[in-house]
Parts: C-alpha cells; structure tokens; sequence
C-alpha cells in the first residue's frame, strides 16, 4: 500500500508541471474616461435580458408551483425546469401590440 501512494505521488507530480504553463499577458483593457457610466452588457447568458427575465420568472413560479403540489425530492427542480421551459415558450410566441389596434384614448385636461 505504501509503495502505491508513493508511485501516485510521484506520478502527480511528473504530470503536474505539464499542466502549469505560463500566460501570456492578455492587452491592457481601455481606460474609461473619467465620469462615464461603465459600459452595461447586453445579454444575460448570451440571452436577452427580456427572455432572461421570462426564463426567470418561469423557473421560480415552477419550482414554487411543483413544489406545493407535490411532496418528492426532485418535484422542485422538476418543477423549476418545466417552469424554464414555459418561460423561454411564452416570451418566444408572445403577441406584438400594433398601436392601430389599440383604441383611441382622450386626453385628459385638468382644466374642462
């Protein structure tokens, strides 16, 4: 037993210095000028934020969902994925608003 920790050991390290290489030094990034708001992503994942958002919700009201409807150790998670996927559906196929569609609102004045 002894000689087979030794020769794991000594196996460890004959690989180990194949799989610590140096870096190259990556460009230095940009410097903001001073006073400007960072730069804000825009993806989540690489999803939208909008879809990211529906994806979300999905999977908390389905884990919450499952898990009151049932008593299992996997119905939350279960639940959270089935959450998941209604998300991604609902924001995939969701109606666009047309704005002629819409009906013809008044303005409302303070003084009539």
């Amino acid at each position: 037993m002894r000689t087979l920790i030794l020769l794991v050991l000594a196996a460890f390290l004959a690989v180990a210095p194949l799989s610590a290489r140096a870096q190259t030094a990556p460009a230095p990034a940009p410097v903001p000028a001073p006073g400007a708001p960072p730069a804000a992503s825009s993806t989540i994942f690489g999803l939208p934020p909008n879809q990211a958002l529906a994806i979300g919700v999905g999977v908390l009201a389905g884990g919450v969902g499952m898990s009151v409807l049932t008593n299992g150790p996997f119905a939350t998670v279960v639940g959270g994925l089935a959450g998941a996927l209604i998300g991604n559906w609902w924001y995939a196929t969701r109606p666009t608003v047309d704005a002629r569609g819409l009906p013809m609102r008044q303005q409302l004045s303070a003084v009539d």
